[in-house]
């Protein structure tokens, strides 16, 4: 489980597909890419999901839960939940 906050590193949605990438080539189980919610807004939420996704990743996981507020769970349905 790679956690990618790729806003810690000023990075885009880009930098989650490229580590995911890398995870997935080095593990031999699934990866699920670890997402921080609190500063992504919903549509780089929905982007940085689909670059998980496009990096290979099994699924998202999301840190922290506190910060989902109806908007970003509508989102995350509509992203990864309908995959």
């Amino acid at each position: 489980l790679p956690m990618l906050y790729h806003r810690f590193y000023e990075a885009g949605p880009d930098w989650v597909r490229q580590y995911t990438r890398e995870a997935v080539k080095t593990e031999r189980f699934p990866v699920y890419s670890g997402l921080y919610v609190p500063p992504l807004e919903p549509p780089e939420l929905a982007q940085t999901i689909a670059m998980a996704f496009e990096g290979g990743a099994s699924g998202v996981s999301l840190f922290d839960a506190g910060a989902m507020d109806a908007g970003r769970w509508k989102t995350f349905a509509a992203a990864a939940v309908g995959r």
